[in-house]
């Protein structure tokens, strides 16, 4: 982690949430974790933050990370877009851009509809508007917690061109998460269906999908650019699940010429600091 990277903690309803912050200047990303993640997932975002003329805050969601675990609430992602929301409430972040992975893409398209003023745009990476899970995969985290992490879950995520480095340090991170954690969110993923509300999403949107996902395909992200007006979708050819990770410069790349896409005033460019 760079030095000039910071962290830092906010309480929200009771809960203490850590983050990871970059950057400075708008736009202002807010970056979501998904299931068995942490603020570390963004860490090449964050790298981008610090010299792309941007402020990037990756917060850790309960029980990942630096952050509190709750003992009731949470149950679903309607519990944890409502924690987000006052994480962005809490340190003023309104309106920011919502970049949110898997189960956080899930937690940003939740907030996007129900809270559109704190949303400047969105970014929905290897998600969709509906999250079912296998039965094998809930029924393992349940009974066989590090098997189904290392034997169901990580051959799923990964595409057959990850790095063998990559997929152990992210087994690791994942065993870090409570398996008490792990299955509550499994669970909120697979009640999740926005799909009859996908019209009320007002910000602009970029969807980030890839060619090797087998836990959210190419199709999901087909779903949501036809339902979500005015979206474009882009597919990282080699990438699985993990595509900020696997495949960084490309997820950077299409998350920087979004950026540049986006309303500001006159003369300023993404690579200029307000």
């Amino acid at each position: 982690m760079e030095e000039s990277m910071k962290l830092g903690e906010v309480e929200v309803e009771g809960v203490k949430l850590a983050y990871r912050e970059a950057g400075y200047g708008r736009p202002c990303l807010v970056l979501i974790h998904g299931a068995l993640g942490s603020s570390l997932s963004w860490i090449h975002q964050l790298k981008m933050a610090e010299c792309g003329g941007l402020r990037a805050l990756a917060l850790d969601l309960p029980g990942h990370g630096g952050s509190w675990d709750v003992e009731d609430g949470c149950e679903t992602i309607a519990d944890l877009a409502k924690l987000v929301e006052g994480f962005i409430e809490a340190l003023g972040l309104e309106p920011a851009v919502l970049v949110g992975h898997s189960m956080g893409g899930a937690v940003a398209l939740t907030i996007a509809v129900q809270s559109p003023r704190l949303v400047e745009a969105l970014v929905l990476a290897n998600t969709g508007a509906k999250l079912g899970v296998l039965k094998e995969i809930l029924e393992g985290l349940e009974h066989d917690y590090e098997r189904a992490v290392v034997e169901l879950i990580a051959p799923m995520a990964f595409s057959p061109s990850a790095s063998k480095e990559l997929v152990e340090a992210s087994i690791k991170e994942m065993l870090m998460v409570p398996q008490r954690v792990a299955l509550r969110n499994f669970k909120a993923c697979d009640s999740f269906d926005l799909r009859g509300r996908l019209g009320n999403v007002e910000a602009p949107t970029l969807i980030i999908a890839s060619s090797d996902d087998k836990l959210t395909p190419v199709k999901w992200a087909e779903y949501l650019r036809d339902n979500i007006k005015g979206s474009r979708l882009v597919v990282i050819e080699g990438a699985g699940h993990a595509s900020m990770l696997e495949r960084p410069r490309e997820f950077n790349e299409a998350l920087a010429n979004f950026l540049r896409g986006l309303s500001r005033p006159p003369g300023l460019s993404l690579n200029e600091r307000s």
